[in-house]
């Protein structure tokens, strides 16, 4: 509940009572959309929760909540409320089902991760003494982690050194209006990513998308979600229930992903993923 969060600590902070006042209004309709996070997951859960998610963003779209000239009542359009931090919300309803929010070792939040992994920056021999590793820290993004303790030593000596690792799993790189300079930051934390898990995903959602970007996208396209379909930020767009549902389909495909053994491969000649789907869809009836 993280939109959630934000909106009751806004009202705290806020002084102005009119501000207040919409905050509060804001507050008691985001309770229709938090309903899904909330409740028990339901086969339905995911399309009324976009349904209703739609409602709200077209209530925050009134002008009222947006300050004017003639009136300071409402808020810049780079304040909080207006942020796409209701896509995390999304992030974690789409995971809900599959138990993995549920387990201890994992944490989706806007964290850093770590990767290249090294000795620590000293001359040769203090290498060879002090044996202690460093890792390379990543700017914070909203990401599914692995959180891990390690402990090493070299062999026989007796002291173990103890550090605390975050691998990335899966990397949800959220933006409003994706831009160039959003695509060359995606590129970043995929390529950091990869040095620290080969097999780490990264996905690219935004509401709407620049036209000086759509030529760059090519890198990420299978990965990338617009989830107003459209380049122009003007007016009130709602949530393309079809590119929500693509997003919903492609991170729990990715989830479902079956590594293929070489057995596997020898058997059937070729790497066939819809094959190898139906083959172990048998074993397991």
């Amino acid at each position: 509940m993280i939109y959630a969060s934000i909106l009751k600590d806004l009202l705290k902070r806020e002084s102005s009572p009119i501000k207040k006042m919409y905050l509060n209004e804001l507050i008691l309709n985001w309770k229709k959309v938090q309903v899904f996070l909330e409740e028990e997951y339901e086969e339905s859960s995911y399309v009324n929760f976009i349904k209703t998610l739609n409602d709200y963003l077209s209530l925050l779209n009134n002008p009222k909540y947006s300050s004017r000239k003639d009136s300071k009542s409402g808020f810049d359009l780079s304040h909080e409320i207006f942020s796409p931090t209701y896509l995390e919300d999304l992030i974690e309803l789409i995971l809900k089902p599959t138990g993995l929010l549920s387990n201890p070792c994992l944490k989706l939040e806007y964290q850093s991760f770590n990767y290249n992994m090294q000795f620590k920056s000293m001359s040769f021999i203090d290498s060879v003494l002090k044996h202690q590793l460093e890792f390379s820290t990543s700017e914070p993004v909203f990401c599914l982690s692995m959180q891990m303790n390690l402990q090493y030593r070299p062999v026989t000596k007796k002291m173990f050194v103890k550090d605390n690792f975050v691998f990335p799993l899966m990397i949800f790189y959220i933006s409003k209006h994706l831009t160039s300079k959003n695509l060359k930051q995606i590129k970043e934390f995929e390529c950091f990513a990869k040095m620290s898990n080969p097999k780490a995903k990264v996905f690219a959602i935004c509401e709407t998308i620049d036209n000086k970007a759509i030529n760059n996208i090519d890198f990420c396209k299978n990965r990338l979600f617009i989830l107003k379909s459209c380049t122009d930020t003007d007016g009130f767009k709602e949530i393309n229930p079809e590119v929500s549902l693509a997003l919903q389909k492609k991170i729990l495909d990715t989830i479902k992903e079956k590594q293929i053994k070489n057995i596997d491969f020898v058997k059937q000649g070729c790497i066939n993923p819809v094959k190898f789907a139906e083959t172990e869809i048998e074993k397991e009836q």
